[in-house]
């Protein structure tokens, strides 16, 4: 996408300096957010680093009994549905990924993931119903977040 703004040269740099240009070209989500950043003062969010073992950006799961998109994002993860649900990863005291093996022979093709913050009295968050081929994904990328993590077996409390 190309944007021409409508202001004079003058009118940009007075304005915005060198953080705006006459044209914005690239990806509508570049463009869009640029605008959005300078013009009017509002960073967007944009999945940019992890991919899902589907190639996409996102990971379909529920937290309680509504189903929703949790994003991986640079510094924070954000579910979005009802409700929306945003953790930054300095928030994240530690992660735990349950219902990975079953005890009960029938094997299981989604995991939950608990996640725990440092703020007092808060309940942990778990995101439920997470299909298991995620599981390498995510586990990897909180990895290079270094946010600490650890694996329960909820059938044997292990």
């Amino acid at each position: 996408m190309k944007v021409a703004l409508n202001l004079s040269p003058q009118q940009l740099k007075e304005k915005y300096g060198d953080r705006l240009q006459p044209e914005i070209e690239g990806p509508l989500y570049d463009v869009i957010s640029k605008l959005f950043k300078e013009v009017i003062g509002i960073n967007i969010l944009i999945p940019s680093e992890f991919k899902s073992s589907k190639n996409q950006e996102t990971i379909k799961c529920s937290v309680r009994a509504q189903d929703g998109y949790l994003y991986p994002l640079k510094s924070s993860l954000i579910f979005i549905h009802k409700p929306v649900i945003y953790i930054k990863y300095s928030e994240i005291k530690f992660v735990e990924f349950q219902r990975l093996n079953s005890s009960s022979g029938v094997p299981s093709r989604s995991f939950d993931m608990t996640i725990t913050t440092l703020k007092a009295g808060e309940t942990p968050i778990t995101f439920a119903g997470i299909d298991k081929s995620e599981h390498k994904n995510l586990m990897s990328y909180l990895k290079s977040k270094n946010i600490k993590m650890r694996s329960v077996d909820v059938e044997t409390n292990q």
